[in-house]
């Protein structure tokens, strides 16, 4: 298994003051996708300080799609992150779906698990966070399997 064919990428587009376009891609061992959702800036700053933590303690969450404010009722892009071995592997599970396909029945999605690691994930959190002040306008995360 070839840690290249693990990939992650954010691609940042301001929509207003309080909220970014973001387009996710991701691949994995053959496997990939892409979406387009809408999130608040304050849900960003937070998302990208809470990859940089070490240990992670938690789970790490975010989500967007349509819904009412709290409540996700059709998620379009949705990213869990935690550690899954004393070694420190960190999987990144990703789902991606159509934002608005022709029927429902044929919906275009993808969930897929990205490994990595906590030195990669910190500094996917520093390009976050770059983004967001404008000094970037993609971030990415490589995968890398521990031994």
């Amino acid at each position: 298994m070839d840690d290249n064919d693990w990939g992650l990428a954010f691609e940042f587009a301001r929509y207003d003051d309080w909220n970014w376009e973001l387009t996710v891609s991701a691949s994995a061992n053959g496997f990939c996708g892409v979406s387009t959702a809408y999130f608040s800036a304050s849900d960003l700053v937070t998302f990208a300080e809470e990859l940089t933590r070490y240990p992670l303690g938690h789970s790490v969450a975010i989500a967007s799609g349509y819904g009412r404010v709290g409540e996700i009722l059709d998620e379009h892009v949705g990213i869990v992150i935690q550690q899954v071995t004393e070694l420190g592997q960190i999987a990144v599970v990703v789902h991606l779906a159509e934002a608005d396909p022709q029927r429902l029945e044929a919906r275009r999605e993808v969930r897929l698990e990205l490994l990595t690691t906590y030195e990669r994930l910190r500094g996917f959190g520093q390009d976050v966070a770059r983004a967001l002040q404008g000094l970037e306008t993609v971030a990415t995360l490589s995968g890398e399997l521990l031994i």
